[in-house]
């Protein structure tokens, strides 16, 4: 994220000076741990190039799957998006989520088709 945003950007967001940001992507001097935190919140919160959720939904429509199947995706999809920052998932993190998914009357198989 250093590398990609210009030394006007960083300096805008992280409220650092231009002279610092420089020296910072030069090498010259290491990044604080404000700027680390700017930049991780950045890189957290940066629109992916590629958008998989659309992608899996359109691969899903390509194979034929119903309508109701489509809604039950996107559902299962966007309640995981809007929790893990999915693009920067380990596979800790969607254990986790899952785990957050309660049983219901039939067991845990939401669960398991969430997953």
């Amino acid at each position: 994220m250093l590398n990609k945003l210009s030394v006007s950007e960083l300096a805008q967001l992280s409220n650092f000076s231009k002279s610092y940001i420089s020296q910072v992507k030069s090498g010259k001097r290491p990044p604080s741990p404000k700027l680390l935190t700017v930049l991780e919140y950045k890189s957290l919160t940066s629109k992916p190039q590629i958008d998989y959720y659309a992608l899996f939904l359109d691969s899903r429509c390509a194979m034929g799957v119903s309508s109701k199947t489509l809604e039950f995706y996107k559902d299962r999809l966007s309640r995981f998006c809007a929790q893990v920052p999915y693009l920067k998932a380990y596979r800790i993190d969607i254990e986790k989520y899952l785990n957050t998914i309660p049983s219901n009357r039939n067991g845990l198989a939401t669960r398991h088709a969430s997953y």
